[in-house]
């Protein structure tokens, strides 16, 4: 069972995965792997299924987030947003301004 500290972890990797995602040249998939998440993570997005659906629909949400290891997916998703909204402005600001230097990096 996982702790906060563990969860908080989870989400700064998940900032790490977002401005990946920004930075142009850089593979949000490779640095999942880096650190380590990309294993759990592919687990987890799988285990969205039929069935998965079917725990949806029978109100068992309960159930539903033990199987699609929610707790993992939000910490993560949540520091991927974050990233995004933080690190999308100031690289779209950097194409504009320095797009030399941007590309270059």
């Amino acid at each position: 069972m996982r702790r906060l500290k563990d969860y908080i972890l989870l989400y700064l990797k998940g900032v790490s995965i977002g401005a990946a995602d920004v930075i142009p040249g850089l593979s949000a998939g490779t640095l999942a792997f880096i650190i380590g998440v990309y294993e759990e993570l592919v687990k987890s997005i799988s285990a969205i299924d039929w069935e998965a659906c079917k725990l949806v629909a029978r109100f068992q949400f309960n159930a539903f987030w033990q199987k699609i290891n929610g707790n993992c997916l939000l910490s993560l998703l949540l520091g991927i947003a974050t990233s995004l909204l933080l690190f999308a402005n100031i690289v779209l600001k950097g194409f504009y301004l320095y797009p030399i230097y941007i590309w270059s990096f």
